[in-house]
């Protein structure tokens, strides 16, 4: 039997240290997201074709599974009044660029009690106030560190087309969603790199990318590898996790279901202890480079609130 609970906007049940986390689709009408501010201002990087029907989609996609994660944080906190409590605020929620530049991070993690997160604020706001495309400096990044401020990036995937073909099962029952996951959790998490993200025409392996960085990157092209490893992760964010998305179930009376399945989180430096730069197969992406974590080495949502390495 599964044990369903209730959070503010969504429920959700636990498979495993798994989370999956569900609505009905129309009752995301009700949250307020700035979709149109945000899509209309989206850039484009190495997806230079994108239209704009694609942009909205997938800004729409991107903004829910943010709520589903600050549903789980508020959740959470009132399980427990001698547990940590933690906040989430979502980057748009005081951006003051009218959604005209680049979101450098999703959100913020901190502890309730945290007398400094209006002076976090005001130094990445004006952080990128000052720069033309909307991005952080690695000193505004330690800025936040230091204070026990942490940018949070949440990335959102559909589920790929593969895993749903190679189970042809029913997703409304525990052991489909339990099946779903052990395929998921043999993915990665992803994020892009520091100094190239687009040149993946050339670049196809960590060997290569230091190698670019050593003969186009003045600043790096006498430093050794892991100088220029340490560079990275100081201009990494603190917290990455992927959501992925199943929007394909209907229940017998007719309505759809939008479901998130959270499989765990990873910090940024750890992306770098066995630093791997690869691409993805696919067209519209194939000129990206990313930097990779298995899913199966992530940790689980519910240590977030006592993880030593951040608290």
């Amino acid at each position: 039997m599964v044990n369903i609970i209730e959070t503010n906007r969504f429920k959700f049940f636990n498979v495993d240290e798994n989370i999956v986390i569900f609505t009905y689709q129309d009752d995301l009408e009700k949250l307020n997201l700035n979709l149109d501010k945000i899509a209309k201002n989206t850039q484009n990087t190495w997806q230079p074709n994108r239209n704009q029907k694609e942009i909205d989609k997938n800004t729409l996609q991107g903004k829910i599974v943010e709520e589903l994660f600050i549903d789980l944080i508020e959740y959470q906190n009132c399980q427990n009044d001698n547990m940590r409590q933690l906040s989430y605020t979502a980057y748009d929620q005081f951006r003051t660029d009218l959604f005209k530049k680049h979101a450098p991070f999703d959100g913020l993690i901190y502890e309730k009690n945290n007398p400094n997160i209006a002076l976090v604020k005001q130094k990445i706001t004006e952080t990128i106030l000052a720069s033309h495309y909307g991005m952080l400096t690695d000193d505004t990044i330690e800025f936040c560190r230091a204070n026990n401020v942490y940018l949070v990036e949440i990335k959102s995937s559909k589920i790929p087309n593969n895993i749903y073909l190679s189970k042809s099962c029913n997703l409304r029952k525990y052991t489909s969603h339990q099946a779903l996951i052990n395929h998921l959790r043999q993915l990665d998490l992803f994020k892009y790199p520091k100094f190239n993200r687009k040149n993946g025409d050339i670049i196809h392996n960590t060997c290569d990318y230091l190698a670019w960085i050593k003969n186009n990157i003045i600043s790096m092209s006498q430093k050794s590898d892991s100088e220029i490893i340490d560079a990275e992760i100081n201009s990494s964010l603190d917290i990455y996790t992927r959501i992925f998305i199943n929007d394909k179930v209907t229940t017998d009376d007719g309505k759809k279901v939008f479901i998130g399945y959270l499989l765990g989180y990873v910090l940024g430096y750890q992306f770098y202890e066995n630093l791997k730069i690869m691409n993805f197969p696919s067209k519209k992406s194939s000129k990206a480079i990313y930097v990779t974590y298995p899913i199966s080495n992530t940790t689980s949502f519910n240590r977030l609130f006592d993880d030593k390495r951040l608290w």
